[in-house]
This record gives C-alpha cells, structure tokens and sequence, in this order.
C-alpha cells in the first residue's frame, strides 16, 4: 500500500488532513477527458463523494484521538492513511461506519427532495440506460446510484480494506488478540477476493478484477502493518542491545574518531559528556577540514542523542531514530552500564517481522 500511495499530489487541505491525487488517478482522468469528456465529468463528480466518504472516516478517527495523515484519490477510490495503531474494537466500528453513512444519507437526501418536489425519479431511473433524458436528470441518478453502491459495497463485504473488513475485525477483536483478529480479516479477505475474480472472470467484468487486486493487497497490507505495529509495541530493545560500539570523551579529537572508526569498521561512535550522550558519525567527520581534525573535539561536531532505556520499546526506539536520524543510539541498562542500539539491527529485525 505505500507503493500505491508514494506517487500523490496535494490539492487540498481540509482540518489538517491533506487531500492527495495520485499519479495514476490523474492519468486515468486526462486520459478519459480526451477519449470520453463525459464520463471523465461523471467521475470527477463521483470521486468527490469518495473523497468526502474518506474525509468522513477520518474525521470521526481524529475525535478517537488517532492522527490522519493524509486522503489519496486513486483511480479504484481513495485510501485514508492513518496511524496504524491496535484501535479499540468499538472505536473502530464507529470509524468505518462513518464513510457508509455519509453515502446513505446523501441518498436519503435525494429521494427526500425527489418526494418533496414530487420529480418523477422512476422514470428518470427507468430512462437512465437508454440515456434519453437531460445531462441534470442524469447526474441526479448517478450521484445517487453512485453513492447506494459505494456505501454498500464498502459496507457490506466483509474485506480489507473496505469498511466492511475493518468491522469485521473490530467485531473479532471483541473475543481475541487484535493482531489474531486482523490475520482472520486477512484470511477472509483473500478468500472473498478470490470468488469475486472467479466470479467477475466468468461475467468478464474487467473492473470488478481490478478491485479483487486492490482487495488482496490492501488485505496483505493491512495485515502486516497490524503486525509489525504489535512488534513495536511489545518487543523491548534488550533483545537488541550491543557492547560493540565506541564510546569517546568530549574532548577527544575528530582525527581519534576517525581512528577507531576505521579500525573497528564502524560508521559512529558515541561521545559522552557528563550524564549527556551525543553521536558522532563519519559523514560528521568528513565535512570538518583535514587541517582542523586533531584541534577539533569531537564534542563540538557531535549531535545530541536521546537515552533509551533496557525496557524502552521498539515503537520509542524507532521514534527517536526517526526523529533524529541518527544510525546508534544509547541505552542504559537496569544495571547502570551502557549498551547501544543500532538503527540497522532494528531495521533488520523489523524486516523479519514482516517476512
């Protein structure tokens, strides 16, 4: 999934949370705006009740206190990207019913006023086919058989990523672990896919295809997202933790650093001063000037490194990693002794998760 959304384009902005095209959609349109200016018309109208439908998720995610970062319009319909954290079952619930809700009351809205302005909305729907009614009529029926399906099939197939997926798991979460709860949905999802490409093969529906694609990868996707989220959660960085690391004082020379870099094949160091930590890497080194390698203390091109603890977590770890971007960082044992952990042996041990 992040393959699928790496390539979007900011249009808009609404509470903070940004309103992406990706590459892919804005092919599709052009692409059909010269082969078929209606159509591309009825879409664009289209993917903004999808986008609303997203925007209604996240809105209801953000009052759960759960951080959006972003809505991504594809050309299959749109994908919130929000934090993957183990979301209350209930919260969850509420979350993706939000976007079926928000369709359903738009077509309640237009049979509300098809009624109360008594249109003949029967024979318009009857017509509709054939085309052989005015552009208005016609946009009338479509925004409002569009939202139906998009509100039921989110809704009402039980499979990632749509809705109805998300409330499955939720409703599994109830009676086991989230993580056990999400491989499930997966399991369900993929089976579901399945049928439907089976199905839509043999009625030759090319679309319907596409969307199965999208729905075992979106499964796959949110499975391992749910499972490296759980590892980072409940793993501790003892189980990486490492004594082969090089640890100078502050007022060390750069050209010391370089040594011991080069002869223990290391790419950083840590540099302590007093009950401060700070990290001095080899790209560091290399912008000081040759000249200046034995008058300059490590101290002074060193950067400042957070202090992890025995029984911080992966998720702390790779969040102070992030934020600093720094390769090591160092870790106080229980005991008081020093030990370090590397970004490359949380990376790789992340990986395995996944694989």
């Amino acid at each position: 999934m992040v393959l699928l959304v790496s390539m979007s384009y900011k249009i808009l902005s609404i509470k903070g949370i940004d309103i992406e095209l990706h590459l892919f959609f804005i092919i599709f349109i052009l692409s059909l705006l010269i082969l078929d200016p209606l159509t591309s018309f009825f879409l664009i109208i289209i993917f903004v009740f999808v986008a609303l439908h997203e925007l209604s998720h996240s809105l209801v995610a953000m009052r759960n206190g759960i951080k959006v970062k972003k809505i991504v319009l594809l050309p299959i319909g749109g994908v919130a990207m929000i934090d993957n954290v183990e979301m209350k079952p209930l919260s969850e619930i509420k979350m993706a019913l939000a976007g079926p809700l928000f369709n359903f009351l738009v077509v309640y809205l237009l049979l509300f006023l098809a009624y109360i302005f008594q249109l003949p909305l029967v024979e318009w729907i009857k017509a509709f086919s054939s085309g052989n009614i005015s552009l208005l009529q016609m946009l009338y029926v479509y925004v409002l058989y569009a939202n139906l399906i998009l509100g039921a099939f989110n809704l009402f197939v039980p499979a990632f990523p749509l809705d109805g997926g998300r409330i499955l798991r939720a409703v599994l979460a109830l009676k086991m672990d989230y993580l056990k709860a999400t491989d499930y949905a997966r399991k369900i999802s993929l089976i579901i896919a399945a049928i439907m490409f089976v199905l839509a093969f043999h009625f030759g529906d090319l679309w319907i295809m596409i969307i199965t694609f999208f729905i075992a990868l979106g499964a796959v996707g949110e499975y391992e997202a749910t499972l490296i989220q759980h590892s980072l959660k409940s793993r501790k960085v003892s189980e990486l933790l490492t004594s082969d690391f090089i640890l100078l004082k502050a007022s060390d020379p750069v050209a010391t650093a370089l040594y011991y870099m080069i002869m223990r094949d290391k790419k950083s160091c840590l540099v302590r001063y007093y009950n401060r930590f700070f990290v001095l890497e080899i790209k560091d080194v290399l912008r000081v000037p040759r000249s200046r390698w034995l008058s300059t203390a490590v101290v002074n091109v060193a950067k400042p490194a957070f202090i992890l603890y025995e029984k911080s977590s992966f998720e702390e770890s790779l969040r102070h990693f992030k934020k600093t971007g720094l390769s090591m960082l160092p870790v106080l044992r229980d005991d008081g002794s020093l030990s370090a952990l590397y970004f490359s042996d949380l990376q790789s041990s992340l990986e395995k998760v996944k694989g």
